[in-house]
């Protein structure tokens, strides 16, 4: 049977190289037209729109409002090519700001130089360096509006002059300025050249070289006569009045020039759209001989090779191709059978699940080809050590399964997994490459666990997380124990979902006091969940659950936006800290959550901390720094937590300048048990923050003595039982004003006022 099946498939073979050269020739003639034809059609679509989103751009540079025509023709462009280049919601943001219901011409002309970059992009504008419309593109379209904004700066620098009170530094401004002018003219005038050596015949190519030509005069022109160049003409008189008329008449010819790229981008992509239609038609024809050529001649071996594949065709459908086990379908079938069976017979029956350790680290260190080989040898392995009665199949990737039969006890299976584990434990040689792997086993009986293959395999599935998280290598049977943990785990997620839904979190705030426990300093808020039962779930349990559901964005914008709203009516000293969460940076977006939480709160965003452990810059350090850069340029301070537990903090704090460390408190509690070694840690690290100008907090102080040492080191913040437990907000207001006695010296005097007047009053009774 393999022999016949061998040899049709040969005679396949033969025909198919007879036709794959001239069918991929088709083929490619088809695909190459249909693109190109998209293309250039799309690129046409995002020039009309630019031709009526530029000139409203040239008015919102210059505060002014756009004409009722200009703003006919971006209504015209937004209905028809606002869903093909999806900018639908931008878009209307800028409609809305030159309709005027957005008073805020910079926010309008940052939106819309942001709408051109984007229709350029979705529109796949300079697509094609080969072709002119890519230099003409370059030059004409995308290249303009940043021009624009330059000259309308430089307008505004030199109209404004005179009332600057430094007039050299905005001399110097000018001059930077006009070098930024003369570059992006020397970057136009290299593409308009190019574009003028590619295809361009001769009447494109001379109204394209006039207008060019007077955009240049005209820009020499405009930098002429608006801003004097060089420390010596500093005094040079020119009116606003003749800087604005001398910008509005660049403007005007900037818009002739952009006009004039658009009529020769119209006329060249019109051009490409025909032949390419005129190429598409003759590529499909070809395509299609060529198919029905192919298909009179596959259909008769076809015909035989189809009869003679049903065998290979079902034992393919039942067992993984690549170690030739049952696959999940075939194992969860049998499996089924077998233990119907055995509620006969009585039988007891065994389900190993199986999982490798760390096999990401074979792939991704010795390559697929290698972790493909060590898949096949565990499989050898499995079946070297079952009985035939055994099954034992693969659920996928690097997870296995066997159902052990006429199982005595379960002490028996036990010791029938540990096997497995030793056998898999021995030395691997794939391809030359000697590889040492582990497996975990989670093992579940039936009938003692279990009477159906869901149950079975859920309680197997619990097992193996059990032996991987009590270190891997190793078995681990099914317990009650392990069902309980499942349902608390449930019954979690359960009251996370029940509070984001009811609005049921609350907020606890601790205390940071100076080193000397007098000043408070601020507070950490911190998030607390109370159960229906009403008890209250540690953090450390629903945080992480929070975290998997995917809750904690939600879970996060509202933390930040209750703890400002409570630190807004505190005394503006006291600052405010808020933990963020790794899965928070996800998103892209908790700069925004931030500057949203302090608009609304009113609180100053100098007082705002936000602290994060390192956990969030393990993972695409780049993306976090950019987005920590961001929330600091809002001017709230960045606090790395948990400092000293990490594989890496060192090497964090010069990458980033965080504004604050605090000390981990395991530093801390360390002081009882290790008095030198940990002295000589806490005096290194308060050291290197005060060197780094970082302020130092040190959190977990819960004894004098700690606080005394910690304020010898000169320790900026001190927090910890000590000196308060988090607390309510109805609570935060007798700890203000304690504090405030305390650092004022009144809490003296008004016991010494107390102390005069009882001795009065005992005095009198005398």
């Amino acid at each position: 049977m393999a022999k016949k099946i061998l040899a049709e498939f040969r005679l396949m073979a033969v025909v198919g190289l007879l036709l794959i050269p001239i069918g991929l020739l088709g083929w490619m003639f088809v695909n190459k037209s249909y693109n190109d034809i998209r293309f250039a059609r799309q690129e046409l679509v995002g020039t009309n729109y630019l031709r009526a989103l530029i000139p409203i751009y040239a008015k919102l540079i210059d505060s002014e409002t756009p004409t009722q025509e200009q703003i006919r023709a971006f209504e015209i462009a937004r209905e028809r090519f606002d869903t093909v280049l999806d900018v639908v919601q931008l878009a209307s943001s800028v409609e809305n700001a030159i309709q005027g219901r957005v008073i805020n011409f910079i926010t309008a002309k940052q939106m819309a130089k942001t709408l051109i970059s984007q229709v350029g992009d979705k529109a796949n504008l300079i697509l094609d360096p080969d072709l002119d419309s890519y230099y003409l593109m370059d030059a004409g379209l995308l290249n303009l509006p940043e021009l624009m904004a330059i000259t309308s700066e430089l307008t505004e620098v030199t109209a404004s002059r005179a009332n600057v009170i430094d007039p050299m530094r905005n001399s110097q401004r000018q001059n930077f300025l006009v070098g930024m002018i003369n570059q992006k003219m020397e970057s136009l005038n290299s593409a308009m050249f190019k574009a003028f050596s590619g295809n361009l015949d001769g009447s494109l190519r001379h109204q394209l070289a006039d207008g060019f030509k007077d955009f240049k005069i005209a820009t020499n022109h405009f930098l002429m006569n608006t801003s004097p160049v060089g420390t010596s003409k500093l005094n040079t008189k020119i009116s606003p009045a003749e800087v604005y008329e001398n910008h509005r008449t660049y403007t005007a010819q900037t818009l002739v020039f952009s006009k004039l790229t658009f009529a020769q981008l119209d006329h060249l992509l019109g051009a490409r759209i025909s032949g390419f239609i005129t190429q598409l038609v003759y590529s499909i024809t070809l395509c299609a001989v060529l198919t029905l050529a192919a298909v009179a001649l596959a259909i008769s071996i076809l015909g035989r090779l189809l009869t003679r594949m049903d065998d290979k065709i079902i034992y393919l459908a039942h067992h993984d191709s690549m170690t030739r086990l049952k696959n999940r379908g075939a194992f969860s079938a049998e499996m089924i059978t077998t233990m119907e069976a055995a509620k006969i017979t009585g039988e007891k029956i065994a389900l190993h699940l199986i999982d490798m350790d760390n096999f990401k680290n074979v792939n991704d260190t010795l390559g697929h080809q290698i972790g493909d080989g060590v898949l096949k040898c565990l499989a050898e392995r499995l079946l070297k050590s079952t009985r035939p009665a055994d099954l034992v199949g693969r659920l996928g990737g690097d997870e296995f399964v066997v159902l052990q039969r006429y199982v005595a006890s379960e002490e028996a299976a036990t010791a029938f997994a540990n096997r497995l584990v030793k056998a898999i434990r021995e030395p691997m040689t794939v391809n030359d490459q000697v590889i040492r792997t582990t497996i975990s086993i989670g093992t579940a009986i039936c009938p003692n666990h279990a009477s159906t293959s869901e149950t079975m395999m859920a309680y197997a599935d619990m097992a193996l997380y059990s032996a991987k998280a009590a270190g891997r290598d190793q078995t681990s049977i099914f317990t009650a124990d392990l069902e309980a943990e499942v349902q608390q785990r449930r019954r979690v997620e359960e009251e996370v979902r029940r509070a984001v839904a009811e609005d049921r979190f609350t907020l606890n705030f601790q205390a940071q006091y100076n080193s000397d426990g007098v000043k408070l300093r601020g507070f950490e808020a911190l998030l607390r969940l109370r159960s229906t039962t009403g008890q209250f779930i540690p953090p450390t349990v629903f945080i992480p659950v929070a975290e998997q559901l995917g809750l904690i964005e939600q879970i996060g914008t509202w933390v930040l936006n209750e703890a400002c709203l409570v630190a807004s009516n505190w005394p503006k000293e006291i600052s405010l800290a808020v933990n963020l969460s790794p899965l928070q940076f996800s998103g892209g977006s908790v700069t925004a959550i931030i500057a949203t939480a302090l608009k609304n709160s009113g609180l100053d965003a100098k007082r705002l901390q936000v602290e994060i452990t390192e956990g969030i810059l393990m993972e695409n350090t780049d993306a976090v720094l950019e987005e920590l850069m961001a929330i600091r340029a809002l001017g709230v301070s960045i606090v790395m937590d948990d400092f000293g537990t990490g594989y890496s903090s060192l090497g964090y704090l010069w990458r980033f300048p965080f504004d604050k460390i605090k000390i981990d408190r395991s530093f801390i509690r360390a002081l009882e048990d290790d008095q030198v070694g940990a002295q000589n840690i806490l005096r290194t690290i308060v050291s290197l923050g005060h060197s780094l100008q970082m302020t130092v907090t040190a959190e977990g102080v819960e004894t004098l003595a700690q606080a005394d040492f910690m304020n010898g080191l000169n320790c900026d913040e001190i927090q910890g039982f000590l000196y308060g437990k988090p607390v309510p907000q109805e609570d935060l207001s007798a700890i203000i004003l304690s504090s405030f006695k305390k650092s004022n010296g009144l809490d003296k005097k008004f016991a010494k006022a107390k102390l005069t007047t009882k001795l009065k009053k005992n005095a009198s009774v005398r």
